[in-house]
């Protein structure tokens, strides 16, 4: 009977210490789980405009390392959940209109806010030139302007001509043309009346953006005395006479002068005494005469006043098949590093060889968004480059021969 008692004893506590031991494994099991999982993060926030504070939708956030992107909403929240504890790189992005910020964030465990303001990005003024002043009385003339360039925000809200008899001309005094605002680039052209007889005056063209007024080269004129006296033309002059070894399909621009500048009449009209060798049209204004060589042999360009057809200046031209081809085109930088905003870096173009018949190289930009040309399509030997946003860009000078010979400087532009 107590051998019976003792085999029982002993049998329970057996499967008690059974019991206790699978009790240990399973806690150190669950303490191992516990151990693995490891914490986790998360980064929210709004991306606010640094000058209205009030939220920005539609804004890339790209977080670094694991190139992950987040978006704003239309309240300008953004969110990022389950990153491991460490420190990341948040690069905030919005192309059309704001400059481009990057900023590091040390995540902890739990929540982690981090609001941030986007600068917008700057306005720039507007391109815009003088042109030439035509119908010349006592007491009014016509003068034209033409607007290249409306600006990074792509709108002018005035623009027109202002003049005065000081040649401190600014869109603050009332003797100006208003025409209103444009929404594309061209030409235009202002009445300037109740001028005062024999009397010299100051015009320029002007345009107003965002960034304020831009203005176009100052032109000087003299109205007429009171009698009507008509001041006659005395002589017109070009600024080349003669153009040599000159490459079929190439042009060149003339410039002509009528003296004296108070002439009454100084339009001009443009001729070739020989078209099939060189063509001549008029440029953006009267006085340019913009020349094409289409074959070989001479010519004479003329431009003549209409005044009475007496007074005329000439260019002889010749034009040979042996052109000097381009082998080659090379900027002064073939990188450029700059800060948004920094100060704006002049690059001059070299086309090789040196007595190539056709020199002319023109300039572009891959994203003037990030980085401008101020030559953007004109034909030029040196242009300087502005930088906008964050962002890379290439500005490309291309030989005008036949568009094959380019040199490139990459820009890379940072916060």
């Amino acid at each position: 009977m107590m051998k019976e008692e003792m085999k029982k004893m002993m049998k329970i506590r057996q499967q008690t210490g059974f019991i206790q031991m699978t009790s240990v494994l399973i806690l150190a099991l669950f303490a191992g789980c516990a151990e693995e999982i490891e914490p986790v993060g998360e980064i929210s926030g709004v991306v606010r405009d640094a000058q209205t504070m009030q939220p920005i939708e539609n804004v890339d956030i790209v977080l670094t390392p694991g190139n992950i992107t987040s978006v704003t909403d239309d309240e300008g929240t953004y969110f990022f959940n389950r990153l491991e504890i460490g420190t990341y790189k948040l690069t905030y992005n919005r192309e059309d209109a704001y400059i481009s910020k990057s900023k590091n964030v040390n995540v902890q465990a739990g929540k982690n806010e981090l609001s941030f303001a986007l600068e917008p990005i700057p306005p720039t003024l507007s391109e815009v030139t003088t042109g030439s002043v035509s119908g010349l009385t006592a007491t009014k003339i016509t003068i034209t302007g033409n607007v290249s360039d409306l600006g990074n925000k792509g709108e002018v809200t005035q623009h027109g001509h202002v003049w005065s008899t000081s040649p401190v001309l600014t869109v603050s005094l009332s003797t100006r043309t208003d025409l209103g605002p444009l929404s594309k680039t061209g030409s235009f052209t202002s009445a300037l009346i109740d001028l005062s007889p024999d009397t010299d005056y100051y015009v320029r063209a002007y345009a107003v953006n965002a960034a304020g007024p831009a203005y176009g080269a100052e032109v000087h004129f003299k109205t007429l005395s009171a009698t009507g006296t008509v001041v006659p033309v005395k002589s017109v002059s070009l600024n080349q006479t003669s153009l040599t070894q000159q490459a079929v399909g190439k042009t060149v621009t003339l410039v002509a002068t009528v003296n004296p500048y108070e002439a009454s009449n100084k339009n001009l009209r443009w001729s070739s005494s020989n078209s099939s060798v060189a063509t001549v049209t008029e440029g953006p204004v009267n006085a340019v005469g913009i020349v094409t060589f289409v074959g070989v042999g001479n010519a004479s360009i003329v431009a003549t006043s209409e005044e009475d057809g007496d007074k005329q200046a000439f260019c002889n031209v010749t034009v040979t098949s042996d052109a000097v081809p381009v082998t080659s085109v090379t900027l002064n930088h073939s990188t450029l590093v700059k800060q948004v905003g920094a100060e704006a870096v002049t690059l001059v173009a070299t086309v090789r060889p040196n007595d190539a018949s056709n020199k002319e190289v023109k300039w572009t930009s891959t994203d003037p968004s990030v980085a401008r040309v101020s030559e953007e399509g004109l034909v030029n030997a040196a242009a300087e480059v502005t930088f906008l946003r964050a962002g890379t860009a290439s500005i490309v000078a291309t030989s005008t021969e036949d568009g094959a010979k380019q040199a490139y400087c990459n820009v890379t532009v940072t916060p």
